[in-house]
């Protein structure tokens, strides 16, 4: 593989020195940090006897430039894309970052100095607001500022749109795969839970065909948004303005792309297998009220909780499936 990989990238124009995987997800597609004499880069190979990155490709030219990494090359006949190198900073890791300062004695007010630009105070003041790292709870508008641009993206008209069956049989899994064949539940235990688990689906598909559908990453959660790397950009000298824009983290993994219900998108954000330790539900609630108003606080709740239910049920027959092969 090591030498295929190099091949491939050196017919597109990029020599590479070195090269280092990066986690496999659940799919077939292998990820790469490669190094070259230009910089490095992000190299996706998906065998083309396994699957094809013409969608990612095609998904690609609809986005709003601003959301996503550009792609430097591609060969679809080899099953490669070379993108730009954003870093590995996910939401999950600048929460992270910015709880490991709280917990070694640094109050907020020490944690943003640490980011102050060599401004002199005023003008600081006047073009960062006196910081540039986001508060823990920013970190989730911004994201949410980024899920806007990804819906208001003009996509093809042709775009697949998600099947209410499709959803239903996702959520199948659940019992199929997680309860029975991971979990090795025995016929009469899920006879006692099947009746339920058939209304809960039910009520779930009901709740997720009535909320606005249209542009549906399905898989919009913090692994999937990378954001700047701080400490490189101030290093940069970069001005205010410019690291206003550069805030907003960028989305990958979406080449599944459809038009689906709005709750899968936003339980991915908000509800997911990961845990945003430090985010209390007030904060939350403050990042809803924001973005989306306080008198609609309730109604996103609502979207939120069957767009969460309908994706963790697929979650964990799709990750049982994935350990048990």
């Amino acid at each position: 593989m090591n030498q295929r990989i190099k091949s491939l990238a050196k017919k597109l124009g990029f020599n590479i020195l070195s090269f280092s995987p990066i986690t496999k997800e659940a799919s077939y597609r292998e990820y790469f940090r490669i190094k070259t004499s230009k910089g490095s880069f992000i190299l996706c190979y998906l065998d083309p006897n396994l699957g094809s990155q013409k969608n990612f490709l095609r998904i690609y030219k609809y986005l709003d430039p601003s959301i996503r990494p550009n792609i430097l090359a591609s060969n679809l006949e080899q099953g490669i894309t070379i993108q730009e190198d954003l870093g590995s900073r996910d939401l999950y890791e600048v929460c992270e970052n910015f709880l490991y300062y709280l917990s070694h004695g640094y109050n907020f007010d020490d944690v943003r100095s640490k980011y102050n630009i060599s401004y002199d105070t005023q003008d600081r003041e006047l073009v960062t607001g006196g910081r540039i790292i986001p508060r823990e709870d920013e970190y989730l508008s911004l994201a949410l500022d980024t899920l806007n641009k990804f819906k208001k993206s003009k996509m093809p008209k042709n775009l697949k749109r998600m099947k209410l069956r499709d959803l239903k049989n996702q959520m199948d899994s659940f019992e199929k795969v997680y309860l029975r064949k991971f979990l090795k539940y025995t016929p009469n235990e899920i006879k006692v839970i099947k009746d339920e688990l058939e209304i809960l689906k039910q009520e779930t598909i009901s709740k997720l065909e009535k909320q606005q559908w249209g542009n549906c990453h399905t898989d919009f959660e913090g692994r999937n948004l990378l954001y700047p790397d701080w400490d490189r950009l101030i290093d940069s000298s970069m001005d205010g303005k410019q690291l206003k824009i550069e805030m907003h983290p960028k989305l990958i993994d979406y080449q599944d792309t459809c038009i689906g219900p709005e709750g899968i998108d936003l339980a991915g954000l908000f509800v997911d297998h990961y845990h945003f330790e430090g985010l209390d539900s007030k904060e939350i609630r403050d990042v809803l009220d924001l973005n989306f108003g306080e008198r609609n606080f309730k109604r996103i709740i609502d979207i939120i909780r069957w767009g969460g239910i309908q994706r963790n049920m697929r979650i964990l027959g799709t990750l049982a499936n994935l350990y048990l092969e």
